[in-house]
């Protein structure tokens, strides 16, 4: 049985790779233009951002239009499902108001982890979309707090957080 070997880069608006000017053909492309291109000579990226802030689907759903079939993201789990600490501007708003009065709040500022209450503990993720049916076929692979998911039209669902892609 063969294996395809992806090779990508961590995100496709790194600065070191923007500044460089060895990568895209200019400095100053839309965010659209960036990835598109990106996605012209790679198959597959990491996204980053959403370790600090779940991304609205209306973004993901931008991100799939923007590459060819059989791209390849592969999303960073937010900070909570991964028992760090998040900012408190990144709770979803349903979290939020499950959080005590006073959270315990870490020396930098963030919220405690062991402050917010455990998926199945009250709230559901309704933020990014419906839950998915099955999710033991839609998820992909969750490793070292990341998860991968091929571009298509479909909810993906990441430890109880569905994503679109």
């Amino acid at each position: 049985m063969s294996r395809r070997i992806r090779v990508g880069i961590c995100a496709w608006a790194d600065p070191a790779l923007i500044e460089s000017g060895a990568f895209y053909p200019r400095k100053s492309m839309s965010a659209e233009a960036r990835l598109r291109h990106y996605a012209s000579v790679f198959d597959v990226v990491e996204v980053n951002s959403s370790y600090y802030a779940i991304p609205d689907v209306r973004i993901t759903e931008r991100w799939a239009e923007r590459t060819p079939p059989g791209f390849l993201f592969h999303v960073k789990a937010y900070a909570l499902l991964t028992g760090h600490h998040p900012r408190r501007e990144s709770l979803p708003a349903e979290v939020e108001a499950l959080l005590p009065r006073h959270p315990t709040l870490t020396r930098r500022g963030e919220i405690d982890a062991s402050s917010v209450p455990a998926p199945g503990m009250g709230f559901s993720s309704a933020r990014a979309g419906p839950a998915s049916a099955n999710r033991a076929s839609n998820t992909r692979a969750m490793r070292g707090g990341t998860m991968a998911f091929p571009r298509q039209k479909s909810v993906r669902s990441v430890a109880g957080w569905n994503l679109r892609a």
